[in-house]
């Protein structure tokens, strides 16, 4: 039989791997379209007939919003693509992730069989957004900039980094007002080695959950919207 005072920890261990699994999933998906040789080898020309960028973009950050709506799903909010709103009038930039409370203005979507999902959300809704990046290289300091004037919570997440550049971009995301930096793995571009990071993914959902947490205490949850 087992001893009860084992159980907190073997419980532990088991939330923890199935966190990790969504990690090494979505690692597993988008690691050979960086490291197959038979894409690096493809001159400059012919890139542009490769998978479209935007397209490889859009799965990362719909993968991460899947993710969230688990990470979050205690919480009484909801995970979405879209843009803010301001006063009725003003848009925000487009964000990869809302994580917003339940309500929108408008969501354009294909109905039965729909191929986008996109969402207008009043900015007083707004608990926090997240930008996703694909290889990062450096900090959209604008975005961070023009995104505090709908949004107090901006993260920054990336699909993958330089090892070497890893401390750095994070620093630069904080000095440019993001919340926090994570990433999934570092890549070796000359070698085209991966590395996943599992401590990097788990302390950045911490973070986030942590701070969507506490915005969920100081923003009401009065707003205009629809009820999702």
């Amino acid at each position: 039989m087992m001893n009860p005072t084992e159980a907190p920890a073997i419980g532990r261990s088991i939330a923890r791997r199935l966190r990790l699994s969504e990690l090494e999933e979505l690692c597993t998906e988008l690691q050979p379209w960086r490291t197959d040789p038979v894409f690096a080898d493809i001159p400059p020309s012919v890139r542009s007939h490769l998978l479209f960028p935007f397209a490889k973009g859009l799965r990362l950050s719909a993968r991460l919003i899947y993710v969230l709506r688990d990470a979050l799903s205690s919480f009484d909010c909801c995970v979405n693509w879209g843009q803010l709103l301001a006063d009725e009038r003003l848009c925000s930039p487009e964000c990869d992730v809302i994580i917003h409370r339940p309500g929108h203005v408008r969501r354009w979507n294909g109905h039965d069989g729909r191929v986008m999902d996109f969402h207008f959300v009043d900015a007083g809704r707004a608990l926090a957004v997240v930008s996703c990046k694909s290889l990062m290289t450096r900090v959209d300091r604008q975005y961070a900039r023009k995104m505090k004037d709908y949004v107090a919570d901006v993260f920054l997440f990336a699909e993958c980094c330089k090892p070497g550049k890893a401390d750095r971009l994070k620093a630069a995301a904080l000095e440019a007002g993001y919340q926090a930096f994570g990433y999934l793995y570092t890549f070796e571009i000359e070698s085209g080695k991966c590395e996943n990071r599992s401590d990097v993914w788990e302390e950045f959902l911490k973070t986030l959950a942590s701070r969507v947490r506490q915005r969920m205490v100081e923003v009401p949850s009065s707003g205009s919207g629809e009820a999702e």
